[in-house]
């Protein structure tokens, strides 16, 4: 029974929604409810000091400096309970107190009491100094181990031997402390090399850190991971006392051109978008198969966080807003992603305000870039949640503290600052997080903005709060599959090796093509000593990798290092952008002039760096010495309580009205910003919006131009259905603008596959037209008349390949119900409902009947010859008969095998084209009964076996680029939703495809 037109335009407006996204990736979540709470805190001394009695802390557990006690905020444990933390003790009236100076404690989080009535129990406080032998100072960055026994902090791994750190038992003669050595000297011996930010792997065996290098007079730093090994007798290096080793140690360094953000070809330049550019290291995803990072930008001057596969190398872009992201927790999931940025400060957007712009001064001002970021120990950040795919659109995430007033010391006051890390507890409904308050010299002296007074208790400056997702239920804790010691893409690293410098390009004028039109010719110039490269200049002339914005002018950037650290960068800017965005990026005649130092994040500038969009917003860092300058007025009322930060430089708004460009008016093309939810930080979107009406872009011509020339004849080798595709299908899309859109859509999908340098724009684009061809479709569908049969007819076809070339992620298969079905079945049996319900019509045009004669033929063969049998599918068949006892599931079951094997017959044996096989291919899901897609659905392990061994005929026909890879795919994910005992049913289609489960 066919469906009805009803059912027929709910399959297609469920699968219309869902069936591209950029690499499949699904609309952004809406905000959901988020409870702050704060943790308790050992109490304060005040700042002039004073013993800590007990009528202070009638507990005897400590007391801590009212600024600098809470020096930083782990992990949870395990159970979710407790929090790790580090502390400054201060005030113990006798020598022999325990709570004194640098410590690690845990905090308890549910509200509860340690055993002596305090919420807090100190881990390393009285510590026996034969238990510490060797230890290290640095405690910074405690996570814990997942046995709830073990803490990583700083270069030392805290230890309770077999009892829990929240036991009785795990007391100061329990507790060791043992050091982890890095060797680094090719005799093994010396303290080793100095490492620093180190991130506890998921599997609990293996560690990333960083480590600095200083290369041709410039600070640098490689990321390394390197499995801990317990060494309770070294034999050499120090110190001589039991300690972990970090063994099969890998740089995070690419080899040959995957480490290079820009390649060279002759006098050709390129922007290499698959390189994997490790900066600084920031930790592992909750599964452990990625490590992020920041990396080389991707837009000049934007500072972002990046994902590495540490398998294959795949990289991911999670961030792309142009404010600064650093530091970075991903759920035990992979579903979430909490950050501190400085988006919605303004902060960076004088440099990084005018949006694709390619990174090419940043080979100088990278450093500088990103350490404007701070002032000095002032922080910007505020804690944000994104979901696992991070920034896309105009979707920058929720702000994870949004809902208070902004009051003084409400949960989003402004002079309350995010510091590293936020920590999601294991089950995922909740994280915590820290903040410091503005303090000396970031305000108050001779700055004019006065500091504010702290409302926490003591008056203390930092706090420790968390944030709880209350509509979440708890997640099991997913089992972690150990890390390799080998990564395929990295250096192993062997004591005595050294790194090699970051890129250095030779000296000399180069040229940038665009991807879409036009170029920069680029020159860059060595230092005297050619040891690196000290400046480059740019020139555009209607640059543009997107075909919807278009550069032109000027920028130059030079950047000196009088000391490893400090960075002295003249910077001349004279950028005009229009298309889409119009934008300028201006310094004043005489430049603009920064000394920064990475360590210390304290500037100095004269001129001026301005950033224009739209005409609405201008953002400029102005001439200032180490202090900031009265905001106007119409910043103030425009930045609300974001005025009062006491940045060093001023950002200045133009409240001056321009008249809005045709640009302006239309509506974002992304998601559509709601409250709660950080929008572009300009008034109108920085990033791609929908072009006006009767308005085509460059690269809506390109693609255009790309359907008829080349992706047209993917679709059949016979001469007149090719030229159908080149000529009448184009026309009716002049008619029809969704099958206008349906085709570009599809062309940007078939062009990325040749772009590799284009592929996430070509993407986007691609979610972009078929988000409107859907829009349009879906409300003819509901309706359809004789008029619209050809066009619908072809909007679902279009649809149907649109939903096989779109890329494959692992959780692509999944759609309905949880169900185990692709989208392009359900496309394919709603096409068939098209041409059922509206056969006379389509069949009327003259012209279509070429198309229908082919398959009618391929279909008279399917359905009257009688198939050879199948050995793989006569053994199912079988075993099916034995284990299956409803009758009808039983006969549903058996009529999708025998049209399986009437498939199979047209690739085992006589004289059929590639065009027939795949005709033939798919009339099995057309001939499938709704009983069992119902099947297939529920995630039935018997129908997912016959489905499995449709995979074998997918692989068979490779040889179409849109299905390309999904016989592989769709076993794969087959396997791992049947239960274990059903996977020997398929070995069959397993073995024929060469997939290795």
């Amino acid at each position: 029974m066919f469906l009805t037109k009803a059912v027929l335009f709910v399959v297609l407006r469920t699968i219309a929604v869902a069936v591209l996204s950029t690499a499949d990736i699904p609309p952004p979540p809406e905000p959901e409810p988020i409870e702050i709470t704060e943790l308790p805190l050992p109490p304060v001394l005040s700042a002039t000091g004073g013993s800590c009695t007990s009528e202070i802390n009638p507990f005897g557990t400590g007391c801590i400096l009212q600024r600098g006690g809470l020096i930083q905020i782990g992990s949870f444990l395990p159970d979710g309970n407790h929090v790790i933390a580090r502390v400054n003790y201060t005030g113990a009236a006798d020598p022999a107190n325990i709570y004194t100076g640098d410590q690690i404690i845990l905090i308890k989080s549910d509200g509860t009491s340690f055993p002596n009535g305090s919420p807090f129990k100190c881990i390393t406080c009285g510590v026996p100094p034969g238990n510490a032998e060797g230890r290290t100072d640095t405690l910074d960055y405690p996570q814990a181990f997942r046995d709830g026994k073990r803490i990583l902090a700083g270069t030392n791994i805290i230890e309770c031997g077999e009892f829990d750190l929240t036991s009785d038992q795990c007391g100061p003669e329990s507790t060791h402390i043992y050091p982890i050595r890095w060797n680094t000297a090719v005799d093994g011996a010396g303290e080793g090399g100095s490492i620093r930010e180190l991130r506890l792997h998921p599997d609990n065996i293996h560690l990333g850190f960083n480590s600095f290098t200083a290369i041709a007079g410039k600070l640098g730093q490689n990321g390394y991971v390197g499995r801990l090994v317990f060494n309770p007798s070294p034999t050499s290096g120090l110190p001589m006392t039991p300690r972990y080793d970090l063994a099969n140690v890998n740089i995070l360094l690419a080899n040959g051109t995957k480490n290079q953000p820009l390649l060279i070809d002759g006098n050709e330049l390129r922007i290499n978008t698959e390189a994997i550019t490790v900066g600084e290291f920031r930790g592992f995803s909750g599964s452990g198969r990625e490590a992020t990072y920041v990396g080389y930008p991707r837009e000049s001057s934007n500072i972002d966080v990046f994902a590495v596969d540490l398998t294959t190398g795949d990289v991911r872009r999670l961030t792309s807003h142009p404010e600064y992201c650093d530091p970075i927790d991903i759920s035990a999931d992979d579903e979430w992603i909490a950050i501190m940025d400085t988006r919605g400060s303004n902060r960076q957007m004088f440099m990084a305000g005018m949006r694709n712009v390619p990174p090419l001064t940043d080979l100088v001002s990278t450093t500088a870039a990103s350490s404007t970021r701070n002032n000095g120990e002032r922080r910007f950040f505020q804690p944000y949640l994104l979901d696992r795919y991070g920034d896309r659109g105009d979707y920058y995430g929720q702000q994870i503290n949004e809902a208070g007033d902004g009051s003084p010391g409400s949960i989003n006051d402004p002079n309350w600052n995010g510091m590293a890390d936020p920590r999601f507890s294991l089950d995922t409904t909740r994280l915590v997080y820290y903040q410091a308050l503005v303090v000396s010299p970031a305000c108050g002296g001779q700055n004019p903005l006065p500091c504010p007074n702290s409302t926490e208790p003591g008056r203390r400056t930092e706090r420790a709060m968390v944030a709880h997702f209350t509509s979440r239920e708890p997640i099991p804790i997913p089992p972690v599959e150990p890390l390799s010691d080998t990564i395929p893409w990295a250096t192993p690293y062997l004591p005595g090796y050294v790194p090699p410098p970051p890129l250095i390009i030779p000296s000399g004028t180069y040229t940038l093509q665009g991807a879409v039109t036009g170029s920069a010719e680029v020159t860059i110039a060595a230092n005297v000593d050619t040891t690196s490269i000290e400046s480059v200049a740019v020139t555009y002339t209607h640059f543009s990798d997107d075909g919807l914005t278009f550069l032109d002018g000027t920028e130059n950037v030079t950047t000196r290092n009088p000391t490893v650290t400090l960075n002295v960068v003249d910077w001349y800017s004279d950028l005009v952008q229009s298309g889409q965005t119009n934008a300028t990026k201006k310094t004043s005649p005489d430049g603009f002039h920064l000394s920064i130092d990475a360590l210390t994040n304290i500037f100095d500038a004269n001129g001026t760096l301005s950033t224009t969009v739209n005409g609405t917003l201008v953002i400029e860092c102005q001439t200032c010495l180490r202090r900031p300058q009265n905001l106007p007025e119409d910043l103030m009322r425009k930045l609300g309580p974001d005025a009062e930060r006491g940045i060093n430089c001023d950002f200045n708004v133009s409240a001056q009205p321009v008249a809005p460009s045709p640009q302006d008016v239309g509506a974002s093309a992304g998601h559509t910003p709601i409250r709660s939810q950080v929008t572009s930080p300009v008034t109108v979107s920085l990033h791609q919006q929908s072009t006006p009406a009767g308005w085509f872009s460059g690269l809506d011509l390109e693609l255009l131009h790309h359907f008829t020339t080349s992706t047209c004849f993917t679709f059949s080798s016979e001469p007149v259905v090719r030229n159908f595709w080149r000529v009448n299908v184009p026309r009716l899309g002049f008619t029809y603008q969704y099958v206008l859109e349906a085709i570009l859509s599809l062309a940007a999908l078939h062009l990325a596959r040749f772009k590799p340098q284009r592929r996430d724009i070509l993407l986007e684009q691609a979610m972009v037209h078929h988000n409107a061809s859907s829009s349009m479709a879906l409300p003819v569908l509901n309706d359809i008349n004789s008029d619209d049969s050809l066009p619908i007819f072809f909007f679902s076809m279009l649809t149907t390949y649109i939903a096989f070339a779109s890329p494959k992620e692992s959780d692509n298969l999944l759609i309905i119900s949880n169900g185990a079905v692709p989208e392009w079945l359900f496309l394919f049996r709603g096409m068939r409902s098209v041409i059922e319900l509206n056969s006379a019509a389509i069949h009327s045009i003259m012209s279509m009947g070429f198309i229908f004669n082919s398959g009618k033929q391929i279909s008279n063969i399917w359905e009257n010859n009688t198939p050879p049998e199948h050995e793989g599918l006569k053994e199912l068949e079988n075993i099916i008969r034995v284990y299956v006892k409803d009758p009808q599931k039983l006969e549903d079951l058996c009529h999708g095998i025998d049209s399986l094997k009437r498939s199979f017959s047209f690739f085992n044996g006589g004289n059929f084209t590639d065009d027939q096989k795949l005709r033939a291919a798919f009339l099995w899901m057309f001939k499938l009964r709704e009983n069992f897609v119902n099947l297939l659905k529920d995630r039935d392990n018997e129908a997912l076996c016959v489905l499995s061994f449709f995979c074998v005929l997918l692989q068979r026909l490779d040889c179409n680029w849109w299905i390309e890879g999904w016989g592989i795919h769709l076993v794969g994910r087959i396997y791992n939703v049947l239960d274990e005992g059903y996977r020997l049913w398929i070995r069959w289609p397993i073995e024929e495809i060469g997939w290795i489960p």
